[in-house]
């Protein structure tokens, strides 16, 4: 199956920089690709991976698969990225796999196009205090002043726990599973740095890699 990133250097890097290195400290990842190991080819069992990127129209030729991986969708060549799809053809409709990873950019444009498709899973938590359920959001789940992140309803303070322990719910019907993944869901990032970021950086920069969210 392909996995596209945005250029052919950033496959390079990403072979070198982490995809190598994360299997030359696993032995069972060793014993996995011994077969067949390049930077643009890995076998795995009976499957072969395809790296490539996505600036070029002759990245998506001669790769049949029944899953296609695509990352940094938003940096990536669109076009490209639907003439991938051809390449899911020789598999029945019930057995083809499409996966797009992306921080968002723009409304209507790049992973955002596949979000507005999905059902759109967000994440809910309850409230340790009132018991209110609830999706993170800013500035509702964050107290400007205590710098600490709180009850959207009753403003009690919600510890790590409170935020890591929580339920993916749909809340929209659609052809794709989707998953919205937010700064505020991380249990290792503080209140202080989203305020922070919210003073010191652009609205664009805040509302795609802080809140996940495209940019209107």
């Amino acid at each position: 199956f392909p996995v596209t990133i945005p250029s052919q250097s950033d496959v390079n890097d990403m072979a070198g920089g982490k995809i190598n290195r994360l299997i030359a400290q696993n032995p069972v990842l060793l014993d996995w690709i011994k077969d067949h190991d390049t930077v643009e080819q890995k076998t795995v069992g009976n499957n072969i991976i395809h790296y490539r990127g996505t600036y070029s129209s002759k990245q998506a030729m001669m790769v049949s698969a029944h899953l296609n991986v695509h990352d940094e969708v938003d940096a990536s060549d669109s076009s490209v990225i639907v003439q991938y799809e051809t390449r899911l053809m020789a598999k029945p409709i019930e057995e083809q796999r499409r996966w797009y990873f992306s921080h968002p950019s723009l409304a209507g444009m790049g992973v955002d196009i596949y979000w507005q498709q999905s059902d759109k899973k967000e994440w809910f938590i309850n409230c340790p205090h009132c018991r209110q359920e609830q999706q993170l959001s800013w500035p509702n789940n964050i107290n400007l002043e205590t710098k600490e992140f709180v009850c959207s309803q009753c403003q009690g303070v919600l510890d790590k726990k409170s935020r890591q322990y929580g339920t993916w719910k749909p809340t929209s019907s659609g052809v794709f599973s989707g998953y919205h993944i937010s700064q505020l869901m991380c249990t290792w990032i503080t209140a202080e740095k989203i305020i922070n970021d919210w003073n010191t950086k652009d609205r664009q920069y805040f509302y795609n890699y802080v809140l996940g969210l495209p940019y209107i």
